[in-house]
């Protein structure tokens, strides 16, 4: 329960909670909640975490949140850096942002464990 409190507080919106018989699924509206964290006029969310985040790492997490599929190489093209520097970025972000899945099959999941 802190931790929907604490979502809510955070991005300024709410998780949805739906039920079915014996199952109950929360959804936390993660691209909001980046916005929010990445917008550089806020203030007043998540300070200590976008203080951290550099440009690039911020365009990194807005490249995921449009396109989970996208690949390493795709996020260095846009971004226009080296496959071996988003590398780097990724590991530093590894709190944040995670690669689920196969290489031709997986997709980014951007965790709230660096955001709360």
């Amino acid at each position: 329960m802190n931790k929907l409190t604490s979502w809510e507080s955070l991005t300024g919106t709410k998780p949805t909670i739906e039920s079915k018989h014996t199952i109950a699924t929360v959804t936390f509206p993660l691209k909001s909640a980046i916005q929010r964290i990445t917008d550089p006029g806020n203030t007043d969310v998540a300070k200590n975490v976008a203080k951290k985040l550099s440009e690039r790492q911020r365009q990194i997490i807005a490249l995921i949140c449009e396109n989970p599929q996208t690949t390493r190489a795709e996020i260095a093209t846009a971004i226009g850096v080296s496959a071996k520097t988003i590398e780097r970025e990724l590991a530093v972000l590894s709190n944040i942002v995670r690669y689920i899945g196969s290489k031709k099959g997986g997709h980014w999941e951007i965790s709230d464990n660096g955001l709360i």
